[in-house]
């Protein structure tokens, strides 16, 4: 009963219905620790299966911790359950992210994909996407864009030989494509996996947050052709997604949409309000992050940019 309230609750986590899911998480939580107290397995599971309605409650930080809590005791299990490993090396991949921590990015990924071939994991498995992605961002800040590209090439050649990879599984790959070419100064060459990523994003019905944030990569695609006009227009369907889903305006990945909104102000000569949304940005960061955080000095770049 567990694992199926743990099902349940991931696919709540995708329609985004995030209090939901992180509730639901805990009833399996609590049956597990009721019926189970002293299995290591039900022990790790409990530990490993996080939501963001758990980010949201508790905190980006407090959750790695946990993950990294149940990475120590998979590691310590002579045969922990494959899926469950891969799950927590993709939560990690996934805060490392969102902390900007790209050099633990790229290390938890590697090694969750050699414990996804070790353990003869196909190559298409929808299970591999996030760290697969987190491959990719690593290699990226090492400024190796062509291997990455590569990385992404063979992943949906996978797909296509075997239909693994499907719907938002698709969508992340080819938007993960178009920012490899755009690293390389591809721009007008990154369009066409953008804008295939936004169509299998709409067709697979992701939630609020995933499609603004498809949104808003074609919106800084936009600016970078040339085509301010067009980057608006895609900017403010971004802001209006999140508004008419009402996601928290402390959201992170919201906050990251609103901070890449600032640019596409600035490139469309809209100074004033570009300055007003930095300035509250601001201030949202340093309540949430700190002013030592790589998020604060983002913004603080951004003023500077604007104020010259």
């Amino acid at each position: 009963l567990a694992d199926d309230m743990v099902a349940y609750s991931d696919a709540l986590g995708f329609l985004e219905r995030n209090t939901e899911a992180m509730a639901v998480a805990e009833q399996a939580v609590a049956l597990r620790t009721r019926f189970a107290p002293d299995d290591p397995e039900q022990q790790l599971r409990s530990l490993a299966h996080l939501t963001l309605g758990h980010v949201e409650k508790y905190g980006l930080e407090a959750c790695r911790q946990q993950a990294e809590q149940a990475l120590a005791l998979a590691k310590r299990l002579p045969a922990p359950p494959v899926d469950v490993v891969l799950d927590i090396y993709s939560d990690l991949s996934t805060a490392a992210n969102c902390q900007n921590d790209r050099r633990r990015q790229l290390a938890v990924s590697r090694e969750g994909l050699a414990f996804a071939d070790a353990h003869q994991v196909s190559a298409d498995s929808p299970a591999r996407l996030t760290l697969l992605r987190g491959l990719v961002n690593g290699l990226l800040m090492e400024g190796k864009a062509g291997e990455a590209e590569n990385v992404v090439r063979q992943a949906l050649a996978s797909a296509g030989k075997t239909g693994g990879f499907g719907g938002s599984s698709q969508s992340v790959l080819l938007q993960t494509l178009g920012e490899t070419l755009l690293r390389q100064g591809r721009y007008r060459e990154a369009l066409e996996p953008m804008e295939s990523s936004a169509r299998e994003s709409e067709r697979a019905g992701e939630g609020p947050r995933n499609r603004a944030m498809t949104s808003n990569n074609r919106a800084a695609l936009q600016v970078l052709v040339g085509d301010y006009a067009a980057a608006m227009a895609l900017s403010q369907r971004a802001i209006d997604i999140l508004q008419q889903e009402q996601v928290d305006p402390d959201d992170v990945f919201g906050r990251t949409i609103e901070r890449a909104h600032a640019t596409v102000l600035m490139a469309n000569k809209r100074q004033p309000e570009a300055e007003a949304l930095l300035l509250d940005l601001l201030e949202r960061a340093r309540r949430l992050d700190g002013e030592d955080s790589e998020e604060y000095a983002l913004l603080v770049g951004q003023q500077l940019i604007l104020a010259l």
